[in-house]
């Protein structure tokens, strides 16, 4: 499934948008933003495959192209460099710049012809060749930390939060964070729930136990139990891959 980003002041091109993506042969699911605050905190939190943009999300600001400086801030973050991003706007002026500044994928003047901006959302994800390394953001401590998916082990409840163990960065103590929520951010196959719990990388899995219950981990990470009522979704995750 994939994760797409827009940013729109306007309600009734938001929701167009929306449509039109619910419309394309793009699963994917969508964020959407009026404002460049909530929408890069989002960006920061998840991993966004397109992002599509206004320049102009302040009509009452002189001048105003916040939405471009969203482009341009996102594009410091490593892992959206080469993130797709399609630019909306009415300005004729701005699709000389955007391109070679900011890398963008496509300029869309509005008013736009919907099939048009539909055949670009579509034409986004055409030709990947290669998934982008995945990534997992915490808030640790009042920062959000950047866990690389190849590097997070396996995390398990705690209280009010959860213990993040990774192979590189040790333990990493995390406040307000559910099982669940944690699955429906990564939304990969990797990540599978083995316990009440307990979320494990499968990519860590040196041997699994089926009559004890219990899964050894590789570079002594240790043991860690099996739920009997997650048996089954761990063995099917597990022998998917071997």
């Amino acid at each position: 499934m994939k994760r797409i980003l827009i940013l729109e002041d306007e309600p009734l091109i938001r929701n167009m948008v929306k449509q039109l993506i619910e419309e394309s042969e793009v699963k994917a699911d969508v964020y959407d933003f009026d404002n460049v605050k909530e929408a890069y905190q989002c960006a920061l939190e998840k991993q966004i495959d397109c992002f599509i943009a206004d320049i102009i999300l302040d009509t009452k600001t002189p001048g105003d192209t916040s939405g471009l400086k969203f482009v341009e801030s996102i594009r410091k973050i490593k892992k959206y460099t080469l993130t797709p991003v399609i630019m909306l706007t009415s300005l004729q002026d701005m699709k000389y710049c955007t391109y070679d500044v900011f890398h963008v994928y496509s300029f869309v003047e509005k008013p736009f012809a919907p099939e048009r901006l539909k055949h670009l959302i579509e034409e986004c994800f055409g030709g990947e060749t290669a998934e982008a390394e995945k990534h997992l953001f915490f808030h640790v401590d009042g920062i959000i930390m950047t866990v690389e998916l190849k590097d997070f082990v396996y995390a398990e409840k705690q209280n009010r939060g959860m213990l993040i163990h990774t192979n590189q960065h040790g333990v990493l103590k995390v406040s307000y964070k559910t099982l669940k929520a944690l699955l429906e951010e990564a939304a990969c196959d990797d990540l599978i729930q083995c316990s009440r719990f307990c979320v494990v990388n499968r990519n860590y899995i040196e041997s699994y136990d089926s009559v004890n219950c219990m899964i050894q981990l590789k570079n002594n990470h240790g043991l860690i139990d099996v739920g009997g009522r997650y048996k089954r979704v761990l063995e099917e995750g597990y022998f998917r891959k071997c």
